[in-house]
């Protein structure tokens, strides 16, 4: 008869199992004694633990009144078991006494000479003459004294990159350190960083929790500038359309680092229905991260913008208004009246109102005297414009104006530098 171990209660006893198959095991119902080879009363029969043969209490030698508590190993384990101890016993015995006869006839001059002969011919012959040669590669004292060196420095620097766990407070973008403003979504590991810096690559955005982590990507990653199509080259500023479908992770690591100076950006991580377009300045080094703006992919409002931003290291040099003036190129090129999404942020309607302003100077410092207001008339206005009006307005202040705000210099857009066609859906 058969019988699998867990039914019969072996449990793990997978030893057991192992001697019981190397005899003719029987079942509880068919055992019988080992000594007078019958069943005979089965309250007088016991199994051992170790092998499962059945033994009778008068048939032990000496006898049993009663059955043993705890585990119980059969004359037969137990012969077994000392035999295997006398082979170890004896296989020991031999190991010493041949270490013993070596080290006899072993002399202490002779192991000198032994070490000796080795340094002579470190390759036992197989390399010869100067492949043989290891002097050259010998330590000396400066290098030691090098090495030691450079395990205290190891540890200076080992000490100096690991702080106090806290928020992030700041990020490390390229060579800046930037203090955040609004805490942003990163995983739970991230929660808590060393010293409340974030590490973050300003290539890929990858965001890493020291300057050795930091260290370590920046001689592997092997991204120089955003993962889109270059749509605009002016110089070295240049405009990348980045998928939010076919570079996910790059666009919710962007998402994640606008969060940190946007208060009212709830899109963090469902980045597919959106286009990213980021602007960068260029270098032998690659491409500068410097702001983006996205923008939905269909939009039934026609809104060309959903979140724009620009890092507070270049902010003040006219990279908000550049943002905004290709947003609505774009938005020219496909045939749209565009607008960004409602309601704006304080630093977004701040953005919006100079730009506006500007643009609306730009237009009266070469307007006639008397400005008339149209509607469009591709579709019904909001706005309701009356039959008598003047417009009135200071051209010398506005000319000033410009006058003060062309001589910063800052970076305007050339429309003919952008080579952009619709995104465009198929069935």
């Amino acid at each position: 008869l058969a019988g699998h171990p867990t039914c019969m209660r072996w449990g793990r006893a997978t030893r057991k199992v192992a001697v019981a198959r190397e005899y003719a095991w029987r079942c509880m119902e068919c055992k019988t004694c080992e000594v007078c080879s019958d069943k005979g009363d089965d309250a007088q029969i016991m199994f051992c633990d170790r092998c499962d043969r059945g033994w009778h209490l008068y048939c032990l030698s000496p006898p049993l009144t009663k059955v043993p508590l705890g585990e119980w190993i059969c004359p037969t384990c137990r012969q077994l078991e000392a035999h295997v101890a006398h082979l170890m016993d004896s296989e020991d015995s031999s190991r010493a006494k041949l270490s013993n006869g070596h080290q006899k006839h072993l002399e202490p001059e002779e192991v000198v000479e032994e070490e000796e002969e080795e340094e002579r011919d470190p390759f036992g012959g197989v390399l010869v003459g100067a492949d043989a040669d290891t002097t050259r590669t010998r330590p000396n004292p400066d290098d030691q004294a090098r090495f030691e060196k450079s395990k205290v420095d190891a540890e200076v620097t080992g000490a100096a990159d690991t702080g106090v766990a806290a928020p992030i407070k700041m990020i490390r973008f390229a060579d800046f350190d930037i203090d955040t403003w609004y805490q942003a979504p990163y995983p739970e590991e991230y929660s808590l960083v060393p010293d409340g810096r974030l590490w973050i690559c300003e290539h890929c955005l990858k965001y890493m929790k020291s300057r050795f982590m930091a260290i370590r990507h920046r001689t592997k990653c092997k991204m120089s500038h955003p993962p889109g199509d270059e749509i605009y080259r002016d110089g070295n500023v240049s405009i990348f359309e980045v998928d939010g479908r076919k570079n996910k992770i790059y666009c919710q690591n962007l998402c994640l680092l606008a969060k940190m100076f946007l208060d009212h950006k709830t899109l963090y991580y469902d980045v597919e229905p959106f286009l990213f377009y980021v602007v960068a300045e260029m270098d032998d080094q690659g491409a500068h991260f410097v702001g983006y703006f996205s923008k939905e992919k269909r939009s039934p409002m026609n809104y060309n913008v959903s979140c724009i931003m620009t890092l507070p290291i270049r902010q003040r040099r006219g990279w908000g208004n550049f943002l905004i003036d290709i947003s609505y190129w774009l938005s020219k090129k496909e045939g749209k009246h565009g607008s960004p999404e409602k309601p704006l942020s304080d630093l977004g309607l701040l953005s919006y109102r100079n730009y506006w302003t500007l643009a609306v100077f730009a237009f009266l410092r070469s307007a006639p005297d008397r400005v008339k207001l149209e509607a469009h008339k591709d579709k019904e206005s909001a706005l309701t414009i009356p039959k008598d009006y003047n417009i009135h307005f200071d051209r010398a202040y506005i000319q000033a104006h410009l006058k003060t705000y062309e001589s910063k210099g800052y970076l305007k857009v050339r429309p003919e530098k952008l080579h952009w066609t619709p995104f465009l859906f198929t069935r």
